[in-house]
């Protein structure tokens, strides 16, 4: 919508990535206004917003209501962009080099989702290599800073739902894994209390039982 020079959204689908980036930004300051909000929309300076009058910069927050709404999007795989089809590779299908500079750009901005979607979504047969971060990563990053964010976060959504389920899976083989070795350090033990013959026969009694019955749970882990 047009108020005299100021264009301003007026819907999810008309905010771009990059936009919602730096919005994403702005609500992570503790010294924030609506005044910010306002500026990233209209592309007016917060000082010039200040000398404007009351009314017009209330109509242009009214106008920015639809922010109230719930942003959200189905998981999806792939994207199509100016007849082309990006797809996003799947976490198990990362290389070395996709994992660590993907890590790196979350570590160093965790709102820089338009370099995130550069390395991972990318033309069939292309390959994330030093001559496709050389001559395409800054334009395929440029090309979605531009795409809407509520096509976006789709592609965002089905890469966080394949982390976390990634994550998830991690942490489980590392606590078996510890609980295994828990079990084994336990067992050992038992043992070496028996060998030993320094208690009393029941209690060597109960230590055979319970070195039984842990070395039965330790096949199945």
């Amino acid at each position: 919508m047009n108020f005299g020079k100021v264009q301003l959204p007026t819907k999810w689908e008309d905010i771009t990535l990059e936009q919602f980036q730096e919005l994403m930004r702005i609500y992570n300051e503790e010294d924030r206004d609506i005044l910010d909000i306002v500026s990233l929309f209209s592309k007016k300076d917060k000082k010039e917003l200040r000398q404007m009058p009351a009314e017009f910069v209330e109509t242009m927050i009214v106008h920015l209501q639809f922010m109230n709404c719930k942003l959200d999007a189905e998981p999806i795989s792939n994207i199509v962009i100016d007849g082309n089809l990006y797809k996003l590779n799947y976490m198990e299908k990362l290389k070395m080099g996709e994992w660590v500079d993907s890590e790196t750009v979350m570590q160093a901005d965790k709102y820089d989702y338009s370099s995130l979607l550069g390395i991972l979504c990318r033309l069939d047969g292309e390959v994330y290599d030093d001559d496709f971060i050389a001559n395409k990563l800054d334009k395929r990053i440029e090309m979605f800073k531009q795409l809407s964010i509520t096509k976006a976060l789709g592609l965002l959504n089905f890469f966080l739902l394949l982390k976390m389920r990634y994550l998830a899976h991690s942490q489980k083989s590392l606590a078996v894994k510890k609980g295994k070795e828990l079990a084994e350090s336990l067992v050992q033990y038992i043992k070496s209390s028996v060998m030993d013959g320094d208690g009393k026969k029941l209690d060597s009694i109960y230590a055979k039982i319970a070195l039984k019955r842990w070395e039965q749970s330790l096949k199945c882990i």
